[in-house]
């Protein structure tokens, strides 16, 4: 199986380069994203996802090429999909809102589990049967059954552990979504374009990305040059760590967009930090906002879980948490059309942090628990 996905995947860079020049390939430049490059080549596009997980130095080259189209003898080791995709499994909610924007979720086929899902179109075609839920860990058999012209795949730690090796040893034609390790939440949101070429479809995306930039960079204006920035803190406490995002996450940028200073803001790190719960305990009168998104309704919620949350409580600490779109299936919506509406969560962060910027705004994502 390694030595399949070796060949299969992992072209040499001379490889990849004689292809590019064979295919006369015209790079498409992105503004934040990262982990992802694409290319305009005759008949289609070139797409390019980098280090899809974390610890991986792995490139996964996709050819995407509309029928008809010839393709150079220096291009024939690269998988090939056929566009404009008209079948499609996603293994991630954050998937749905791109494929949404581009007008395309009646090509959604297979799931991985429907209940996380707040999409209520999504909802319809699975209750009509047209939807098919793989189940975690994935059934495999399903989604051989399915007959996708694409499967979206992410992973979190390994694809052995995962599941995809399998997928790809099968040759299901499975490519990668790394939108999650983006650190900008403007890079995240740029995956869309990442998916319309698969939809063959560049300029809505385009399009619709540009809004949101546009959006993004409008309200960060909102908070420019502001002297007085609350202390925010992230996370929660978990089995004796305080858990929290890293100082360069999209989380931080957010913060620090909306006139905040995130409380660990010279953290280094993309990846989630951990502290002793004894430090955070000590610093709870240093900070005058706290964020979190969990299940909890009320400031009495981390206290019964916890007594020496009471702390917090009597520090007057503000708590917010990003829970108000549940939708009763154990889905929070902040996962799903969050992931692609980055400048409504800037306003949200804005709100929460100088609330005075912001009186008319109604809080998308986030409730202030009393």
């Amino acid at each position: 199986m390694k030595r399949y996905l070796l060949f299969y995947l992992l072209l040499s860079p001379l490889v990849f380069a004689d292809c590019l020049q064979s295919l006369g390939a015209n790079k498409i430049e992105n503004d934040y994203a990262q982990f992802f490059n694409a290319y305009r080549v005759p008949g289609g596009y070139l797409v390019e996802v980098i280090s899809p997980w974390e610890k991986s130095q792995e490139k996964y080259r996709y050819l995407l090429t509309r029928k008809g189209t010839h393709i150079p003898n220096d291009c024939r080791k690269l998988q090939r999909i056929e566009i404009p995709v008209k079948r499609v499994t996603t293994f991630s909610t954050s998937h749905l809102p791109a494929i949404a924007e581009l007008g395309e979720l009646d090509s959604v086929v297979g799931v991985v589990d429907i209940r996380h899902i707040s999409n209520e179109r999504v909802q319809k075609r699975a209750r009509a049967g047209k939807i098919t839920e793989l189940g975690h860990p994935i059934n495999m058999e399903k989604v051989l059954g399915i007959g996708s012209d694409l499967v979206m795949a992410f992973v979190a730690e390994s694809p052995e552990i995962e599941g995809t090796a399998r997928l790809q040893s099968l040759k299901i034609p499975l490519v990668y979504n790394a939108d999650y390790r983006e650190k900008h939440p403007l890079g995240r949101a740029e995956w869309i374009k990442y998916m319309s070429y698969f939809y063959d479809k560049e300029n809505i995306a385009a399009d619709f990305y540009k809004k949101i930039v546009n959006n993004y960079r409008k309200y960060a204006l909102i908070t420019r040059g502001i002297k007085t920035r609350p202390t925010i803190l992230l996370g929660e406490n978990i089995e004796g760590k305080w858990t929290s995002a890293g100082g360069k996450s999209y989380l931080a940028h957010f913060i620090s967009e909306a006139g905040g200073r995130y409380l660990w803001e010279s953290d280094k790190t993309l990846t989630p930090i951990s502290h002793p719960f004894e430090l955070v305990y000590a610093m709870a009168t240093k900070v005058d906002k706290w964020i979190v998104i969990n299940g909890w309704k009320s400031m009495n919620s981390p206290v019964q879980k916890d007594s020496r949350y009471l702390q917090f409580v009597k520090s007057e600490i503000e708590l917010y948490n990003g829970n108000r779109k549940l939708n009763g299936r154990g889905g929070n919506d902040y996962f799903e059309t969050g992931a692609m509406r980055p400048d409504l969560i800037l306003l949200d962060f804005i709100k929460m942090i100088h609330p005075n910027k912001l009186k008319k705004h109604q809080l998308n994502w986030f409730n202030k628990l009393k």
